[in-house]
């Protein structure tokens, strides 16, 4: 047990400072998928959005359909927002919205809409 303890400690590279010492940072990972479709090509939002993580960690992605990965990632709440999203688009959830990443799990998020 205290073998993979420090197998998983030293495989991730992460500790975090606690009142008695070190004690592991607990990751998982995050995969986010964007897509928002337009109902034709003159509706589409051909710039491109800024996916933020957290207000802060950001990535620019292609609107139509892209995906971008943030791992590792500490567990616990996370907040996504989609920024410049053209004014002709509507997203399809609440903008950022919020999700729980879980240890050694990825969460999968999807973030779509459409564009008119």
């Amino acid at each position: 047990m205290q073998l993979r303890f420090l197998r998983a400690l030293l495989t991730l590279g992460l500790a975090s400072c606690s009142h008695d010492g070190f004690a592991p940072a607990f990751v998982g990972s995050l995969k986010v998928q964007v897509s928002l479709s337009p109902t034709s090509r003159v509706t589409a939002d051909t710039n491109g959005v800024d996916l933020v993580l957290d207000k802060g960690r950001s990535v620019h992605l292609n609107a139509d359909f892209d995906s971008a990965i943030f791992a590792p990632i500490l567990i616990g709440k996370h907040t996504l927002e989609l920024r410049d999203v053209a004014p002709n688009c509507t997203l399809a959830q609440p903008n950022p919205d919020t999700l729980v990443v879980r240890p050694d799990s990825t969460v999968i998020a999807f973030l779509g809409g459409t564009c008119q």
